[in-house]
């Protein structure tokens, strides 16, 4: 039985091949790499196919092999579609697979700055008819004139054999207010974007300061990203990338939190991390929701957060900023309750049956690591995860690239885990035994070793300064995970790890 996994990629420049001089035309010239791990203790045999968003240019794979356990990274430099092209891919494999792909962006201002961002996500294993995004925005008046502040662009690819007819509806964090239905036709196996600063007859005028979130229903399965862009001062910019859920759960776990301020820290004067959980009621009733944060190695919330969430809309806990869609959780009640080191996990329950779908934006803050990224909070966990990349990369003495698996235990007894790092040909290259408490969280960082200590940096020597390879991670207890990576200069991305 061939398994076929949905990716969206971009190889080579992102929509068009030169810089623009406007942030509110294009994110800038982006490229794509990804990976794809074989997740079966056995040799998988892979197809990858492109699929142009206009039909122009569609690749056809030829088959490769994966060992047990093994992986590949397909940078975009040699991808064989060429420059200009932006599309999907479908992973087809006689064995389970996993994978992530990376974006990177060069924005251009021309004499003011040039920067790179970026953001990694999982691919999609089980696309549905429904896809939601908990979070998306356009807010045209910034600091820059005639740049846009925040937007974000919706990408949804049909996975069906059928052309799909999909309608897409905007709800308004505000007020709850629907744009919407706006329909459109995706041929089988391509996508398409919806840029959501330049309004047309397939993208709604949503004015000049919405936020909110999306649902997109289709007559075929279908998966999507949405990539979101910031251009908040004129020298700063960010950028992070997410999948859309195909349903929604009542409980809903993010394994990697934060609130690092250390504006009072003579050698650093600034915020370090803070994060923003968004958490969209995708049911029809209101949603009573609580929001429970969990220190590091703590089995108690060290923040509990009681609040109801109308339908179709969303609800937003900043840790830095405090709550906007909610006054009795200001920034202070976050610094109060939560303190300035806060790093962490979060539970997140509906306690009157509604889904729930939910993303965490994390803003990486330090002067010399202006970054965003965003993953989708996870509904349910396994004794067995996957995660595709995990680097740990130098340049001589200088640090290139690692990797920062956040493990959460999602029950009330002590989890024994098994980290095994394999090589991309499959070989064992480091094992670790660590635990964690019931309730609780820990991550492993091939650069700094775990947050709890019980992992000393030294522990991840044997990856050696060039591994990029892959992590199988097996539990007595339930898990889930998310992957935070950094890179130099200026990118960090987080992803899912895949739970079979």
């Amino acid at each position: 039985m061939r398994k076929r996994l949905f990716a969206f990629i971009l190889a080579a420049a992102m929509l068009v091949t030169m810089a623009v001089p406007a942030f509110a035309d294009n994110p800038g010239t982006g490229n794509s790499d990804f990976v794809i791990q074989n997740v079966e203790n056995s040799t998988a045999t892979v197809t990858v196919d492109y699929y142009d968003q206009t039909g122009a240019n569609d690749v056809s794979g030829s088959p490769f092999t994966l060992n047990a356990y093994g992986s590949r990274v397909f940078q975009s430099s040699t991808l064989p579609v060429g420059d200009g092209w932006v599309g999907s891919v479908v992973i087809s494999a006689d064995k389970k697979v996993s994978a992530v792909t990376m974006l990177t962006w060069q924005s251009t201002y021309g004499t003011v700055d040039d920067r790179i961002t970026g953001d990694a996500y999982a691919g999609t294993y089980a696309p549905g008819t429904d896809l939601y995004f908990p979070y998306a925005t356009v807010k045209p008046v910034g600091t820059i004139p005639g740049k846009l502040i925040r937007f974000s662009i919706i990408t949804v690819q049909n996975a069906g054999t059928a052309d799909a007819n999909i309608q897409m509806y905007y709800y308004n964090q505000t007020d709850g207010s629907v744009t919407g239905p706006i329909s459109d036709v995706i041929q089988a196996g391509r996508s398409k974007s919806y840029n959501l600063s330049l309004s047309g007859p397939k993208i709604p005028n949503l004015g000049g300061n919405w936020q909110g979130s999306v649902y997109v229903h289709s007559d075929q399965p279908i998966a999507g990203v949405v990539t979101n862009h910031w251009a908040q001062y004129i020298y700063r910019q960010w950028a992070s990338a997410y999948e859309g859920v195909s349903s929604g759960a009542t409980t809903l776990y993010a394994p990697s939190v934060f609130r690092v301020d250390r504006t009072s820290d003579p050698a650093v004067g600034s915020w370090v991390r803070s994060s923003n959980i968004m958490v969209q009621n995708l049911g029809t009733s209101p949603a009573n929701v609580t929001i429970q944060f969990f220190e590091t190695g703590s089995t108690t919330p060290k923040m509990t957060i009681n609040d109801t969430i109308q339908p179709k809309t969303m609800g937003e806990y900043n840790t830095r900023f405090g709550s906007p869609t909610n006054p009795a959780y200001p920034a202070s009640a976050f610094a109060s309750a939560l303190g300035n080191l806060f790093n962490g996990s979060v539970v997140i329950n509906c306690t009157n049956g509604q889904p729930l779908a939910a993303v965490v934006h994390t803003f990486w803050n330090r002067p010399d690591e202006n970054a965003a990224s965003t993953y989708v909070a996870v509904p349910a966990g396994a004794t067995e995860i996957f995660v595709p990349y995990a680097p740990r990369k130098k340049s001589g003495t200088a640090w290139v690239q690692w990797s920062k698996i956040a493990v959460q235990n999602l029950s009330a007894s002590t989890a024994n885990l098994t980290l095994t790092y394999y090589n991309p040909d499959g070989s064992v290259a480091l094992t670790l035994n660590p635990t964690i408490a019931g309730n609780s969280g820990d991550a492993y960082n091939t650069r700094f070793g775990s947050d709890s200590g019980a992992v000393p940096a030294s522990a991840f020597n044997p990856l050696g300064d060039n591994f990029t390879g892959s992590v199988k991670i097996t539990s007595n207890q339930p898990i889930v995970a998310v992957v935070n990576l950094i890179s130099k200069p200026n990118w960090s991305g987080t992803y899912n790890a895949y739970v079979p």
